[in-house]
């Protein structure tokens, strides 16, 4: 395998896994937000609505920021894989 082919199995190894995160966590936020209007029936007696509704807020806004890692670890891998290399003479 030359380094061509390596490149476009890397690059098509990033995508599939980074899509495939993004598609995750884009379910999980469907999710979230269609059981957001109420609570389980095992813990209604336990958990306010109010609390409830706090908690899927902050889970969905952690995972829109989890989203943007998973974009700015992509861009950082493919930054140090194939960014031009700087070789230094030695002294």
């Amino acid at each position: 395998m030359n380094a061509t082919q390596f490149t476009f199995v890397l690059l098509a190894a990033l995508a599939l896994t980074t899509v495939a995160k993004l598609w995750l966590a884009r379910r999980h936020l469907a999710y979230i937000a269609a059981h957001r209007a109420a609570v389980p029936e095992a813990f209604s007696k336990k958990i306010a609505l109010t609390d409830h509704q706090k908690a899927a807020d902050y889970t969905s806004a952690k995972t829109r920021f989890g989203m943007l890692g998973i974009l700015f670890d992509a861009a950082l891998l493919l930054l140090f894989t194939l960014a031009v290399r700087i070789e230094v003479a030695p002294v």
